[in-house]
């Protein structure tokens, strides 16, 4: 899964990135999990070219739920220009059973971290898995998730497992998997 600086790297940086591609006018839609400083500077870089942006992060449900389309049901939640939202709109049903307009750019982002980590709460698994980047998001969220999220997760027994590609996250995880340019 890339992390935002790989997704920022490749929208943003070099000869070959994607904004380059991108013509006045066109419409950008962000559908990794991002962080939401990420999204909000790409949109910045967007909006100097006359790019409308979206973040519209994928969300599925856990196991044991289908979709129309067979797959495990799916959301996107959207962050972004209302009109914008409304011009992208049909495409995105073609992607999700469920398309829900969360407001202002990086909104979308925002609502699928909250979904996720309720979702962790509530789920009765032994296991929580977490990506550096997604406990370290803004320092209103980065509190949470360090004091909050994590001693709630050891409390109720769980292993908790850092998919990371930094050291400083080791000490957070019962059991960590060290990616090295995106392999474990």
């Amino acid at each position: 899964m890339p992390t935002p600086a790989i997704i920022n790297k490749e929208v943003l940086e070099g000869e070959k990135c994607l904004s380059k591609g991108l013509k006045k006018g066109s419409i950008y839609v962000d559908i990794s999990t991002n962080s939401p400083e990420t999204v909000l500077k790409i949109h910045s870089a967007m909006k100097k070219l006359g790019v409308e942006m979206l973040d519209a992060p994928i969300n599925s449900c856990p196991v044991g739920t289908k979709s129309l389309k067979g797959i495990g049901l799916i959301s996107i939640m959207v962050g972004g220009s209302k009109k914008t939202f409304e011009q992208v709109r049909p495409i995105l049903q073609l992607m999700a059973d469920h398309v829900l307009y969360c407001g202002e750019i990086s909104c979308g982002i925002q609502c699928k971290l909250i979904h996720n980590a309720v979702n962790a709460i509530m789920e009765d698994k032994p296991i929580y898995v977490f990506d550096e980047w997604a406990a370290d998001q803004d320092p209103h969220f980065r509190h949470y998730f360090y004091e909050t999220l994590l001693p709630s997760f050891k409390k109720q027994g769980k292993t908790v497992i850092a998919v990371t590609h930094d050291d400083r996250y080791f000490h957070v995880a019962d059991q960590v998997i060290l990616l090295e340019y995106g392999v474990a």
